[in-house]
């Protein structure tokens, strides 16, 4: 009866063994679920010339201009092209925005049934503002507009005040916010270019001081946006290096250009002491 009650007692060791190496994978591949780089999406098109010209979902609501398509930076979007009017039409993607039919464009191929779709396939990998339109016809007949949204472009105008034992930091909000409202900013530090790593985050603000420095000490800085769909590229780089300043009373004039310096010290009390007045002598016989 030991010997029996000994087994078991090995086996339902071995049974949880098992299960916590089990647990581990099962639990490492779960957290992964949702790191995907891109949605497929699917926006089907009629393109007509006749009467009413334009794009449409479907075959009845076709307008001139056609529906605004919003889409996410990333998306994997799958149009299916029919022609309402069986005439030949071509989608472009007009990425250069001068309603022309260029080379950097992305475009399908020629369509013209109205029962049986034609697939093209094109990755919005840029955030803005693009039309759409057909490439046969042109866009004055056929015009649309396509919107990416994504994070927003970096800040610019990047500037950094050096002080004692501190840096003010000033900045301007991005060109664009991406489609969707700047939430925050990150501000990136490092002591050497390319070197920068998150300092901190903040609010919806144009400003930081930083005042964890050291006099002396050479920092360099970025700057990004955020908002609900993302982080911006990094801002330019800028640098400065916090000091004492002069004492007070010191007349030194420092003009920093280059590698120019000018120091200029006034003596006024020295050209006094030239300028005495000599005593009078004794007077004459």
């Amino acid at each position: 009866m030991r010997a029996f009650l000994k087994t078991i007692l090995l086996v339902a060791v071995g049974v949880a063994v098992l299960a916590a190496t089990l647990a581990a994978p099962l639990s490492e591949a779960k957290s992964s679920v949702g790191l995907i780089a891109a949605r497929p999406r699917t926006i089907t098109l009629y393109g007509s010339m006749a009467a009413p010209a334009g794009w449409g979902w479907t075959a009845n609501n076709i307008t001139e201009p056609g529906p605004t398509l919003t889409v996410l930076k990333g998306d994997v979007i799958t149009f299916h092209l029919f022609s309402n009017d069986t005439i030949t039409h071509q989608l472009i993607i007009d990425l250069d925005n001068n309603h022309l039919n260029g080379t950097g464009d992305a475009y399908s191929i020629p369509f013209s049934s109205k029962t049986t779709a034609t697939d093209f396939t094109y990755t919005a990998n840029t955030v803005g503002t693009f039309a759409y339109f057909c490439g046969i016809h042109g866009y004055s007949v056929q015009h649309g507009q396509l919107v990416v949204n994504g994070p927003p472009s970096a800040p610019s105008g990047l500037a950094a005040a050096a002080g004692n034992a501190q840096v003010v930091l000033t900045w301007q909000a991005p060109a664009s916010d991406g489609g969707s409202a700047i939430t925050s900013y990150k501000v990136y530090r490092g002591t050497t270019a390319g070197s920068e790593t998150l300092l901190t985050t903040l609010g919806n603000v144009l400003t930081y001081t930083d005042s964890a420095v050291t006099n002396g000490q050479t920092y360099v800085y970025q700057v990004t946006a955020t908002n609900a769909l993302g982080e911006s590229a990094k801002s330019s780089e800028v640098s400065a290096t916090p000091n004492v300043p002069p004492p007070p009373g010191d007349n030194t004039l420092l003009i920093v250009g280059g590698v120019i310096g000018v120091v200029v010290v006034v003596g006024v009390a020295a050209a006094a002491m030239r300028m005495r007045k000599k005593k009078p002598g004794p007077p004459g016989p």
